[in-house]
């Protein structure tokens, strides 16, 4: 993202300084906040934020098919829900030794989420700042070497270039093969 600042976790993680820098940096784009914590259900109906958040940005349920687990005989929820509520932001490393964001949060359901973003995209968002390479590098090769489930490259390509009309421009066929790749998958960090 533009004017993101550049950090170091070595560097940051002893520098009181830098490490509120940061932290202001993201607060002001991300946030697990509920609006309305106390308000009754009812009552979110007038707040387009707080209504679109607990529609699309909260994590409804578990279930087996979904996101439950079972780890030496106990379930858990593979995204960690509910989350412990947070008084204020800060950055620790997780239980892989990478650097992780963990948001001022007043809800255990909600989703990280990003006040703009809420307001065009009205599906389930789990936004999280990458926040290292060796997480970006992993969040890339994970989506470059992702298979597809629903047909395979392949297919896609045959079909948009069967129903594509060989004397016209090649632009709207490679724009068809763009849109099929990006619709299909389902990206998280």
């Amino acid at each position: 993202m533009r004017d993101t600042p550049l950090f170091d976790w070595d560097n940051m993680k002893d520098n009181e300084d830098e490490m509120s820098r940061i932290l202001s940096h993201f607060d002001s784009l991300v946030t697990t906040i509920n609006p309305c914590p106390d308000a009754p259900v009812q009552l979110y109906l007038f707040t387009i934020l707080a209504k679109k958040l607990m529609m699309n940005y909260k994590h409804t349920r578990c279930s087996p098919s979904y996101c439950l687990r079972t780890k030496n005989g106990q379930q858990y929820c593979r995204f960690g829900f509910p989350k412990d509520n947070v008084e204020y932001s800060f950055i620790h490393k997780n239980d892989r030794g990478q650097p992780e964001l963990i948001t001022l949060r007043n809800n255990p359901y909600v989703n990280s989420y990003n006040h703009v973003q809420l307001q065009g995209w009205r599906a389930n968002v789990d936004l999280k700042p990458v926040l290292n390479i060796h997480a970006a590098l992993q969040y890339v090769a994970k989506y470059a070497t992702k298979s597809e489930l629903h047909s395979s490259f392949s297919e896609i390509l045959n079909k948009i270039l069967f129903e594509s009309d060989s004397s016209g421009s090649s632009l709207p066929s490679f724009q068809r093969l763009l849109l099929h790749t990006v619709l299909k998958h389902n990206y998280s960090a």
